[in-house]
């Protein structure tokens, strides 16, 4: 049994969809089915019933799971005591961030700011933030807590407020909604809406003001969120955006419209493990990015 093996078990046990997985995986998905059933043989059991295309984890995989995410975080843990004892730490401070785009200042002043030091950085935008920061993979996320259905492991986070914005809905230049200052959400009842991935912490977020507003929003497609104002000016619908990620959009063939609704602000937070103590690198950019706003 190869350690490959396993990361392939888990990640296609995740997904439920071979060809999805494949393509996170970065391998084909003959290749990924071929390492799937070269397990199996080797446990003697399926790991997953198959229905046509579909594909699901069945009780042989889910037992299997367990063990599999046991051994992978036994060997992580292992992983970043060994990099903290031969100082990979000493430099580094790694992050993750849900929009990676918005605060492309942030870590680029940074940077400039400690040039001795290096910055890793991932981009996050669903709650598999809450395990990295668990596993101690990444040191602080950029993001903001309470978007996920994982509310019971809040308690095992600190965080800090720095930043928060007005939330904005990206519209066609002919729509009705362009010719507005501002808008509340009840105007948005009727809108199709261009959204991220349903697992993206954001679209989480904008799905719960839609329902706090008395309706569900209407779904038109998913996209990545760096295609969204594209299918916005191609018509397909209106997008949520927040002030800060509007610093970044260059694209004339949309108009951005303030939602007015009191008390809709998005919140950003830097996240950290609360049992982690910090290393003088984590305390610099700490700091860093706690006042960062402020001294702009």
């Amino acid at each position: 049994m190869e350690l490959l093996q396993l990361r392939y078990f888990k990640a296609l046990a995740k997904e439920e969809h071979m060809s999805r997985t494949a393509e996170k995986l970065y391998i084909s998905q003959p290749s990924l089915s071929l390492t799937i059933k070269k397990l199996e043989k080797e446990l003697g059991v399926p790991l997953f019933d198959r229905t046509g295309r579909s594909i699901r984890l069945n009780a042989y995989g889910r037992l299997f799971l367990r063990h599999v995410d046991e051994v992978l975080s036994a060997l992580e843990r292992g992983s970043n005591e060994l990099r903290k004892m031969h100082g990979h730490y000493e430099n580094q401070v790694l992050i993750g961030i849900q929009t990676p785009y918005v605060w492309q200042d942030l870590t680029r002043d940074f940077l400039n700011a400690h040039p001795n030091i290096t910055l890793g950085q991932r981009s996050i935008e669903s709650s598999d933030y809450i395990d990295q920061l668990l596993r101690e993979e990444i040191d602080f996320h950029i993001g903001t807590l309470g978007d996920s259905d994982h509310t019971e492991k809040e308690a095992l986070f600190d965080s800090v407020e720095f930043a928060r914005g007005d939330v904005y809905v990206v519209v066609h230049p002919g729509s009705p909604l362009a010719q507005k200052g501002s808008i509340r959400m009840q105007e948005l009842r009727d809108e199709y809406i261009v959204a991220r991935n349903r697992s993206d912490s954001f679209q989480q977020y904008t799905d719960r003001l839609c329902c706090d507003a008395g309706f569900s929003p209407r779904i038109a497609l998913e996209c990545d969120y760096t295609l969204r104002e594209q299918m916005v000016a191609q018509g397909y619908g209106i997008s949520f955006s927040t002030e800060y990620a509007l610093r970044w959009l260059n694209n004339d063939a949309v108009v951005p419209v303030r939602i007015s609704d009191p008390g809709i602000q998005r919140i950003y937070q830097l996240i950290w493990k609360k049992s982690r103590p910090f290393t003088p690198i984590m305390k610099k950019f700490h700091d860093f990015t706690v006042t960062y706003l402020d001294n702009k």
